[in-house]
């Protein structure tokens, strides 16, 4: 007999609810710093723990294997001091041509091809924190991507909304490193986001340092400072939103970074960096588990098969004498010898 036990216990979740697409929109050698941009970031929430499936990254153009490039299969950051590509957990799920526009549209509002597997997918649900990084240019209120496609600042608000009243998520940041950057999150009015960017509405975000190895410029000025700030700070991940772009403010830069999070359920210095950058454990309590009752085992010794009593033959009649089917198969053969 099955008995059914109520318990309450904790059981961890391996994955991290957090999630992120990672965006390098730009084609072309001379935008090799958009790459380490984002591949810079991608190294960091690694770092801290987020798993390689919650994590889309999208890049372009593949600039470790520019025939330019002076060390084939490398991505350079920070003065040849880091190689950002050839490290064995980096997965790069878009590429090339693929990355477009409506690929992040898609991408957003869950339209992809129902046979996309699971890996290219950004499913997110209620309780995730998603964080969404873009680098490339951009112009008043759009982006470019492959350096002649546009998509609408427009058409991407409402994405994100129909992202939020469809799958959900619990917060969203925003964080881009183009040209012109406000005017883009200047669109959004879905709820519980918070927007971080590297220029104002009228101003231009530009290159931190030139790398003569490479021939081009290896970072940008706001993705160059975040990353610095993000790697060598030990308490960045506690530290709070408006700490990190205080930080960054800090720091000589050509372009202003701007900060909105009117729109969101806490103020920026109540919401900490790791809430999008880092894995924490999610504990699922679970109330009811069935425990089915053990039989008891049963020692009883194997007993011999007796065979069964056979009846006894009932006694024949007569003198003795039995004719059968034998005796009259021989005695067909010996009549029937003549005839042949």
């Amino acid at each position: 007999m099955v008995s059914v036990i109520t318990v309450l216990f904790l059981l961890p979740n391996l994955l991290a609810d957090n999630w992120a697409v990672l965006i390098d929109s730009s084609r072309y050698w001379q935008n090799y710093r958009h790459a380490t941009n984002t591949l810079g970031l991608h190294r960091i929430l690694v770092n801290n723990g987020i798993p390689e499936s919650n994590i889309l990254l999208l890049l372009a153009h593949d600039y470790a294997c520019d025939c330019r490039n002076a060390d084939p299969g490398s991505v350079w950051y920070d003065a040849m001091q880091s190689d950002l590509y050839s490290r064995p957990h980096l997965q790069v799920d878009y590429a090339a041509e693929a990355v477009t526009g409506n690929l992040v549209l898609d991408l957003l509002t869950n339209q992809l091809s129902p046979y996309t597997p699971r890996r290219l997918r950004l499913d997110t649900t209620p309780d995730s924190n998603v964080l969404v990084f873009l680098s490339g240019h951009s112009g008043v209120d759009f982006m470019k991507f492959q350096d002649f496609k546009e998509l609408a600042a427009g058409d991407l608000a409402d994405a994100l909304k129909d992202m939020q009243a469809g799958r959900g998520y619990k917060g969203l940041l925003w964080i881009a490193d183009t040209c012109k950057a406000a005017s883009i999150h200047e669109q959004f009015d879905m709820p519980d986001f918070i927007a971080i960017s590297s220029s104002n509405r009228e101003e231009n975000s530009y290159g931190f340092s030139y790398e003569a190895q490479v021939g081009v410029i290896n970072a940008d000025q706001f993705s160059y400072h975040s990353t610095k700030y993000l790697n060598n700070s030990r308490s960045a991940m506690s530290s709070s939103i408006a700490d990190y772009v205080s930080a960054i403010k800090l720091k000589h830069m050509t372009s202003t970074v701007t900060l909105r999070s009117d729109r969101f359920n806490r103020s920026p210095s109540q919401v900490k960096v790791g809430e999008f950058m880092q894995h924490k454990d999610r504990w699922m309590p679970i109330q009811r588990v069935v425990i089915p009752q053990p039989k008891p085992v049963s020692l009883i010794p194997r007993q011999s098969r007796a065979k069964p009593a056979q009846a006894p033959h009932a006694p024949e009649h007569g003198n003795g004498f039995r004719f059968g089917p034998a005796f009259w198969a021989a005695a067909a053969c010996v009549m029937t010898l003549p005839i042949i």
